[in-house]
């Protein structure tokens, strides 16, 4: 089997897996994973010149980089466990300050 290939069969692997799974704890590297081999696809495709692909792959994976650690900083801070009381009373007091608008 030829690199090209591989990749293919794990990026399909891959995206079912995301189908799948619905824990953030699983997907976000599954998503990185995902764009990575997308990343090793466009490398193998000679659409682009020589000098021109291997920045824009740099590029393609800072930004995948940037991106899964986006999601698992943001996934980090909202599960964080809230106290449902001090939210309640927050929400009670915005809407009674809205209403006296």
């Amino acid at each position: 089997m030829t690199f090209a290939t591989v990749l293919l069969i794990v990026l399909l692997l891959l995206v079912g897996a995301l189908v799948i799974i619905e824990d953030w704890r699983v997907t976000i590297p599954l998503l990185f994973g995902a764009e990575l081999c997308r990343i090793g696809l466009m490398y193998q495709s000679a659409i682009f010149a020589t000098a021109g692909r291997t920045t824009l792959l740099l590029v393609e994976m800072l930004t995948a980089a940037s991106v899964a650690a986006i999601l698992l900083l943001t996934a980090i801070n909202f599960t964080r466990e809230y106290n449902t009381e001090q939210l309640d009373e927050f929400a009670l007091m915005e809407l009674r300050r809205s209403a006296r608008r």
